[in-house]
């Protein structure tokens, strides 16, 4: 009797332990909150959602931001690695870069809206699993997008931090581009956003336009840009942050984005090996005029253009 009993805890005691292994954990650090990346977070809870992840349920979803402080996302990851999560998120390039000594270490790490993925250093060594999707577009598209606005340009500004890895390659990619173009770059440093006022009044003086391109630094802060440069108009390459005063945005949907990363995240989670995966690209990528912003400029959109946007922002 005294044996059955003990079998019988042992079972459900193995019972208990199998239904706590069911609840999946997936840690997402986040570089910078703006608008671009936010929606890629809820992107990838809606894929998993739509894969059968139900928060609280099966899964259990750790989301924290780094602020844009590499100090704290490196303290973020060591936290996160240190609960055994089954993926790791990264969520901007500061965040994917911290998670590299854990990748290296066999923890399956996921990145999203990463520019550059090669030029960041993520590659995986032998063995690991560290895949993602990029957001990456080309950039001549959008060269052209600004001088179909503004045909008379010649001089292009863009306002980024030189400690983002990805924003130092876009930057030497559009000095070439804008030369073939026949467009002078002028290119403008920040290293932090308390020095984005001074950057776009300085920089707005000597320029026909601003372009702000993947730049997580400077994207955090767009209001404070638009603001600053006025009235000189400000593109983006994220669609999400149009409504805050760019002019116009020709990039990925970033929503759709993290979409593609939750199916990533989703497929680890149920077994497959998906180490040596290639990088993935958006799979959209989307038009955004803010008519309100050109009315204030006394600019006026090519009407092909209004007619091949996703969206028109009105006054």
């Amino acid at each position: 009797m005294k044996n059955k009993y003990l079998s019988l805890l042992m079972i459900l005691a193995l019972t208990g332990c199998q239904k706590k292994k069911a609840v999946k954990l997936v840690c997402i650090s986040q570089s910078v909150s703006h608008p671009a990346l936010d929606q890629t977070v809820r992107g990838i809870i809606e894929g998993l959602t739509a894969q059968g992840f139900e928060e609280g349920k099966n899964i259990n979803i750790q989301i924290q931001c780094a602020q844009g402080n590499a100090s704290l996302a490196s303290q973020i990851a060591a936290q996160f690695f240190t609960q055994n999560p089954d993926v790791m998120v990264s969520i901007g390039t500061l965040s994917s870069q911290s998670f590299m000594t854990y990748s290296a270490k066999g923890t399956p790490v996921v990145y999203a809206s990463v520019t550059d993925p090669v030029n960041a250093g993520l590659i995986a060594k032998k063995g690991n699993t560290l895949i993602g999707v990029a957001n990456f577009v080309p950039l001549l598209p959008q060269i052209e997008l600004i001088q179909k606005i503004q045909p008379s340009l010649k001089k292009l500004g863009i306002l980024y931090n030189p400690a983002e890895a990805n924003s130092v390659v876009i930057v030497e990619k559009l000095k070439k581009l804008c030369q073939k173009q026949n467009l002078t770059l002028v290119d403008w440093t920040v290293s932090k956003t308390s020095d984005i006022a001074q950057a776009c009044s300085q920089l707005a003086g000597q320029v026909d336009a601003i372009m702000v391109n993947n730049d997580n630094t400077v994207l955090s802060a767009i209001p404070s840009v638009c603001k600053g440069c006025f009235p000189k108009p400000v593109y983006v390459s994220d669609t999400d942050v149009v409504n805050q005063g760019a002019l116009a945005a020709q990039g990925p949907d970033q929503k759709a984005l993290g979409v593609q990363a939750g199916n990533l995240v989703s497929g680890l989670l149920k077994g497959k090996d998906l180490s040596g995966l290639a990088v993935q690209y958006p799979s959209k990528i989307q038009l955004y005029l803010n008519q309100k912003r050109a009315a204030e400029l006394n600019i006026s959109f090519p009407p092909e253009l209004i007619y091949q946007a996703q969206e028109v922002i009105t006054p």
